[in-house]
């Protein structure tokens, strides 16, 4: 195999010098795209990016919790009724997943409430946080990646 075809695992296809990065946002943005029938730039999916930066802040500013020090929110799904807003988190390097995502629910009605003033929605959404695998996903990707091209060519160039 020669260094210029595209990296196969399973069901999906590696693009030659694609970054993790790019990866991790591939793969949000398919989990995350809208349905059919929805506008692009819908007002859930305005008031859920609005979330999505004021929860990361609020936790940036306002929690002690070392649990939550260094989470990332990856993202916001809004229900359609915008009565839920499903959190995706993803804990500092050497955090664990399941602490993090404890301490944001023991903090989750004091978010909604500082949430409520900083978006002045009627009705604010109830917070469930959830632990996002993507960027570890991606993280084993890239190492594998990285094993793969440090295997010696194999003569499948004859193709």
């Amino acid at each position: 195999m020669t260094g210029t075809s595209p990296a196969r695992f399973g069901d999906f296809v590696l693009p030659v010098g694609a970054t993790v990065a790019a990866l991790a946002e591939n793969c949000r943005a398919s989990i995350l795209e809208p349905k059919l029938g929805e506008r692009e730039f819908s007002r859930g999916v305005r008031i859920a990016d609005q979330i999505q930066r004021e929860v990361a802040n609020l936790i940036l500013r306002k929690l002690d919790d070392p649990r939550v020090a260094g989470v990332t929110v990856s993202g916001v799904e809004l229900s359609r009724d915008m009565a839920h807003a499903t959190v995706f988190v993803t804990p500092a390097i050497g955090g664990a997943p399941e602490d993090a995502v404890a301490g944001l629910d023991h903090a989750a009605r004091r978010l909604r409430g500082l949430l409520a003033k900083a978006l002045r929605l009627r009705r604010m959404p109830d917070l469930r946080f959830v632990y996002d695998p993507t960027l570890d996903r991606a993280g084993r990707i890239d190492a594998l990646l990285d094993e793969r091209s440090r295997e010696p060519d194999h003569g499948d160039s004859g193709r």
